[in-house]
This record gives structure tokens, sequence and C-alpha cells, in this order.
């Protein structure tokens, strides 16, 4: 497994103020339903996801 990186906050929120939705953390409720895709044979998991709806 990779090594996750720490995200500085204040880069963060320089980062979703860029955004028009919300920004989602691997801690954060709803992103593994955000991160899923239609193929379940690829599973990634990204520091940040933007949820689609």
């Amino acid at each position: 497994m990779a090594a996750r990186e720490i995200i500085n906050p204040d880069r963060l929120r320089s980062l979703a103020a860029t955004f028009s939705g919300v920004l989602l953390r691997p801690e954060d409720s709803g992103y593994d339903d955000a991160r899923r895709i239609h193929n379940g044979l690829i599973d990634k998991r990204p520091a940040l996801e933007q949820p689609t709806s």
C-alpha cells in the first residue's frame, strides 16, 4: 500500500475554494460512495474526491 501524504490544511482550503462543489477526504462521510466507479475491478483511493451529484 502506498504511503499517505499529509495535506496542508491551508492549501486544502485554498484548493477547495476553487471548486464549485464539495471535496471529500478519505475520512469524510460519502467518500466511499463518491469514489466508486462502474468497473468494480478498479479500487482507487484518491486523497481527495469531488462527488458528481
